[in-house]
């Protein structure tokens, strides 16, 4: 693969400015252009990262990169076959190589799975490379997903179904989960302020213990003494068996990821 210069972006949604926003940092000298539907959203983008903007996918066809970074159901609508010797890079959920082939024309494919929290370089992403990927287009990707956190290269396309049911989808398990453990505190009379706070706090020292140390079980063990309170309410847990409802709702997002794929 030539030295890319110019890169394309489909879609400039949450995910699409956030490729935006890493590309203009970390390859400010590839000429980059977003394809983004919405008026007042493409000023903004032309705006803040001073960069071309269209409405036309068919710009994009152009460009040495193309990244496909729309919804999975309107990826059928956009319509993008890929110059010769393209790199195209999905990070649409679900949907394969196969079917990104068969639309852009492409041979050479990257599936990825970034998170939101790559917007503050926090995120954990996975992608997958068909055999026509050249090392520089590996080497592409590397850079553009290492600055979004860590990134991580899988073997087998199936892997980025499972990455998005835990990391992809993950973030929002997570939240809704402290959802509900401030709405306990608030029950035991703490406004929603405190309660934001407390809770807050207890999740940043957490994610200190478990870098100290990656191994839950041992802390559970350190924090819970015999017959004490965290005792008390990891009991409860297992009543409800947590344990079990946690595998249902990550097999239920990875067959959703499957499904989605087969729709397109």
């Amino acid at each position: 693969m030539k030295k890319i210069k110019t890169i394309g972006i489909l879609g400039g949604g949450v995910m699409g400015e956030l490729m935006a926003s890493n590309i203009v940092k970390i390859f400010p000298t590839a000429s980059l252009i977003v394809c983004e539907r919405n008026g007042a959203h493409a000023t903004m983008l032309q705006k803040k990262y001073r960069i071309a903007v269209t409405t036309r996918c068919e710009d994009l066809m152009v460009t040495d990169v193309i990244i496909l970074a729309v919804k999975p159901q309107d990826f059928p609508l956009a319509r993008i076959i890929a110059k010769k010797d393209a790199l195209v890079i999905s990070i649409m959920a679900g949907v394969s190589t196969a079917t990104i082939r068969k639309q852009t024309h492409a041979k050479k494919i990257v599936r990825a799975m970034p998170n939101t929290p790559a917007r503050f370089g926090k995120g954990f992403t996975a992608f997958f490379a068909t055999r026509t990927v050249d090392r520089e287009g590996i080497r592409f990707c590397s850079q553009l997903f290492d600055g979004l956190g860590v990134s991580f290269r899988v073997p087998a396309e199936e892997t980025i179904n499972k990455v998005t049911a835990i990391t992809g989808s993950g973030p929002a398990y997570l939240i809704d989960t402290l959802a509900h453990f401030m709405s306990a505190a608030q029950s035991l009379g703490f406004s929603k302020k405190i309660a934001y706070q407390m809770i807050l706090q207890t999740l940043i020292g957490t994610e200190a213990l478990l870098a100290d140390n990656p191994d839950p079980e041992h802390l559970i063990n350190q924090i819970a003494s015999k017959g004490g309170t965290t005792e008390a309410a990891l009991r409860e847990f297992e009543k409800a068996d947590i344990h079990k409802i946690w595998h249902k709702a990550v097999d239920a997002a990875y067959a959703r990821a499957q499904e989605l794929g087969k729709r397109i």
